[in-house]
This record gives structure tokens, C-alpha cells and sequence, in this order.
């Protein structure tokens, strides 16, 4: 009989226990608790994965030198276009151009031809389509119609610390 009270106990005790560690759980999961600690887990474990950098993929930026040489953004859209037949003389598979071309150049009306001739004598241009809350859910702005490129989307979830971990396969 102090046996079977004794392994009641244990079993009320071990279940109690039971109940705490899964609250606890439960809490730091809902509430966010450890999300540092899963991030910088994650982070150790995406840096331990070393792989040498594709050596055929060149990105053009534009940076802080070139906008100090051609000028403050946004540039004339000729510029663009200068620039994407720099980029096609290395007859490169396909040139990702992320600038967002939704809309008409009015300043410049000329330019947006040109810089549809540059894309089409290319052939192989990518602009960006973004996706941005608007009034009724998301709104996507394509790039305009004339340029005749293909798009593929830009939007990329950008964790609270400026990190992105992840990318959306699907818009």
C-alpha cells in the first residue's frame, strides 16, 4: 500500500512536471521568447555550410561612388539604358535589372523608348514587379508595358534585425 501511494505520487509529480516543461514550451514559442536564440542557432548553422561563390554571376551595383559620378537618384532612364548595353556586350544569360519602372518617365519622355531598345537588343532583361499593401490587400506594380522584359518579383522578408532568412518562392 505505501508502495502504490509512493508511485501515485511519483506519477502525479512526473506529470505536474510534464505540464510546467510543455507550458513553458508553449509560451516560448507563442510569445516569441526565444526567437533570438533560434535565430542565432540558425545563423551559426547557415555559416557553418561554406560554399564558394558561383564565379559566373557579376552584380553591378549602385552605389554611393556612382551616384557621386553620374549624379543624384533616380537616374534619366538613358542612363539605364547605357548601361544595360555595357552589360550585354559580355553576353551575359540574363541581366537582372532591379529598379522599379512602373511608371512613364515624364521629365524624359524619350527615354523610356531608349531604354526599350537597350532591353530588346539585349533580349534577356529581368525587371522587378513589387508587391506592396495597398487598399484592397496586396497590389502589384509591374514594370511598364513598353519595356518587353520579363519579371520576376523583389520582395524579400527582412527579420527585425535586418537579416534576411528567408524568400518568398511564390507571390
Amino acid at each position: 500500500r505505501l508502495l502504490a501511494g509512493y508511485q501515485r505520487r511519483t506519477l502525479v509529480e512526473w506529470a505536474l512536471l510534464s505540464a510546467a516543461v510543455l507550458s513553458l514550451v508553449a509560451a516560448c514559442s507563442l510569445l516569441g521568447w526565444s526567437e533570438r536564440a533560434d535565430k542565432a542557432v540558425y545563423d551559426l548553422a547557415v555559416a557553418a555550410q561554406r560554399h564558394a561563390p558561383a564565379d559566373d554571376i557579376v552584380i553591378v551595383a549602385i552605389d554611393d561612388p556612382g551616384i557621386t559620378a553620374i549624379g543624384r537618384w533616380p537616374w534619366r532612364r538613358r542612363v539605364l539604358a547605357d548601361l544595360i548595353e555595357q552589360v550585354a556586350a559580355g553576353a551575359p544569360r540574363v541581366i537582372g535589372v532591379d529598379v522599379i519602372l512602373s511608371e512613364p518617365d515624364l521629365q524624359h519622355p524619350g527615354d523610356d523608348r531608349v531604354l526599350a531598345l537597350a532591353m530588346a537588343r539585349a533580349g534577356n532583361v529581368v525587371l522587378p514587379a513589387l508587391a506592396e499593401p495597398g487598399r484592397d490587400g496586396l497590389q502589384v506594380r509591374y514594370p511598364l508595358t513598353g519595356l518587353g522584359s520579363a519579371v520576376g518579383h523583389i520582395n524579400i522578408a527582412v527579420d527585425l534585425d535586418g537579416i534576411a532568412r528567408q524568400v518568398f518562392l511564390q507571390e
